[in-house]
């Protein structure tokens, strides 16, 4: 007799948590829309950037291109001895220019973890 009772209990349950599943399900889905909606297939930013270690400091401000989800292009803008270098992003690759020996250079491998631009940043941070 008790577990006739306990199977509707139980019916119920299962109902509830797959309804429930599909109601995160869509609730993640208009998120994503909305978050697409807003930001677009690429954007354009300019920001500032300080960097603050014990014995110096230092203030860059740059402009980024991006376009969703794997390219994007980084030019300093200022202070005048950094402005117009310049990093690009293709996919997981890493390419640098520098305007004063008018120089592009892939980033190897090998100095993915390296600083970017003297901050906390890696190399393979700035490639994802």
């Amino acid at each position: 007799m008790k577990l006739i009772r306990l199977v509707p209990l139980v019916f119920l349950f299962l109902l509830g948590s797959t309804t429930h599943a599909a109601e995160k399900r869509l609730a993640d889905r208009i998120v994503d829309d909305v978050e697409n909606l807003l930001r677009g297939k690429g954007s354009v930013l300019v920001f500032e950037m300080r960097v603050r270690h014990p014995n110096w400091q230092r203030k860059m401000r740059m402009k980024l291109w991006e376009v969703v989800p794997d390219k994007a292009l980084v030019r300093i803008l200022a202070p005048p001895a950094d402005a117009g270098m310049a990093t690009l992003k293709l996919g997981r690759d890493l390419w640098s220019y520098n305007p004063h020996i008018d120089q592009i250079q892939k980033i190897p491998p090998s100095l993915m973890l390296d600083s970017w631009m003297g901050s906390d940043f890696t190399n393979d941070d700035i490639a994802r």
